[in-house]
């Protein structure tokens, strides 16, 4: 049998599946699912060769929304004891599904996130 988690991530996920009432009988779970929106706008390092390729500059405004926004993703993580790992453009995807159109960044590829412990801390 090929396990697609590691024991970390085995461990985290069940506190996911606990936070939101989904722990009953994760002991018979065969697979587990993350399902994200679909990001249609790809991701932020293709973005940034895009911008680049037509010499164009990101709007500072957004800049700074983009990072508030990804700054408190990362805290949320924090508060729920997940350290994601593996911050850079191409694990930010770009949303666009508000109802104004604005474009979010979304933290994803969660494939090396920890439990935060004080082992994490050490290493």
């Amino acid at each position: 049998t090929t396990r697609l988690v590691n024991k970390n991530q085995d461990s985290m996920i069940r506190q996911v599946a606990q936070d939101i009432g989904l722990d009953a009988g994760w002991e018979n779970w065969t697979q587990v699912w993350l399902v994200f929106e679909h990001c249609r706008l790809g991701d932020l390092a293709r973005r940034m060769r895009q911008q680049s390729e037509l010499g164009e500059h990101f709007g500072q405004d957004m800049l700074l929304r983009w990072c508030l926004q990804l700054g408190l993703g990362l805290v949320d993580f924090h508060q729920k004891k997940v350290i994601h790992g593996d911050i850079k453009p191409s694990n930010i995807l770009l949303s666009d599904q508000t109802p104004d159109g604005t474009v979010l960044p979304r933290i994803a590829d969660l494939s090396v996130a920890l439990p935060y412990t004080s082992s994490t801390l050490e290493a």
